[in-house]
């Protein structure tokens, strides 16, 4: 089975080129603790990969033999307008990298679907004539039925980034629990079809154990993003805490948690610094 790259050199080199084709992985995250850049970080290398062969090779090196950069990338928001996450982007890493990665990425965002029905004024999120006029380009106005639509277009033979399952539980407010397990299952299964890779964030503080669980269990892979203190100082730290077919076949000194940096060059984990 081949490969779909993170984009993240020590992550692909420590899980043999990449995530297996139809994984999809929880990233959950304590706030600041580096989930959100390790995404965006994954959007903008897979990018550069093909809009900057040479700047991709500088920063990354070489793909795996049995590695395929997806057809596709998409980054999907479920409440940020797509704006605001390039600008964001763009705050913090190097310019150059940022712009020439986000060439191959696809912003966007289900926000219509989440405050059509509420009291957040329309021309706050959407400034688009055809959301005004009934949405008659036929985008599902309830929220999951406009994310699958999403997905169902954007996923086959790609990468997709959601962000955030924190955000869709809470707009999803009537929506039973149970729905939101049973959807990431159904993704798993749509995944495996699709070949694709799927990164969805979640951040630990807004679920209840037994709920942060079961989004644990439908997915193919666990990767957690988290601080620790030592004395005055505190570290963003990085562990695979769980990786269907993947985790097993890894050596004991990879199984560690690692402290990882952010920088103008992205998401990066230490090969030196480790926590045990």
């Amino acid at each position: 089975m081949y490969r779909l790259p993170f984009g993240i050199s020590r992550l692909d080199e420590m899980v043999a080129g990449g995530a297996p084709a139809g994984s999809v992985v929880l990233l959950s995250g304590e706030a600041g603790a580096g989930a959100r850049e390790f995404m965006q970080t994954v959007a903008v290398m897979n990018g550069l990969a093909v809009t900057d062969h040479e700047l991709f090779k500088r920063h990354y090196g070489c793909l795996a033999t049995d590695t395929r950069l997806p057809e596709t990338i998409s980054y999907l928001t479920v409440t940020a307008d797509p704006a605001a996450v390039r600008s964001e982007i763009g705050l913090w890493m190097n310019t150059t990298l940022a712009e020439a990665g986000l060439e191959r990425v696809r912003l966007c965002s289900v926000a219509s679907a989440v405050f059509r029905d509420s009291r957040v004024p329309q021309h706050w999120y959407d400034d688009s004539e055809a959301t005004r006029n009934d949405d008659p380009s036929g985008e599902p106005t309830e929220l999951l039925a406009a994310l699958c639509r999403r997905l169902t277009n954007y996923a086959p033979n790609g990468l997709v980034i959601i962000d955030s399952l924190s955000d869709l539980v809470a707009a999803a407010a009537g929506i039973d629990w149970s729905e939101i397990s049973v959807l990431l299952h159904g993704l798993r299964t749509a995944a495996h079809r699709w070949g694709s890779l799927l990164l969805v964030r979640v951040s630990p503080d807004t679920l209840v154990p037994t709920e942060h669980g079961r989004l644990v269990d439908a997915c193919s892979a666990t990767i957690t993003f988290e601080w620790t203190t030592n004395g005055s100082t505190r570290a963003r730290t990085f562990v695979i805490q769980a990786f269907r077919g993947v985790l097993s076949g890894l050596p004991a000194e990879r199984l560690v948690r690692f402290e990882t940096d952010l920088s103008e060059t992205g998401f990066h984990i230490s090969d030196v610094r480790k926590i045990r």
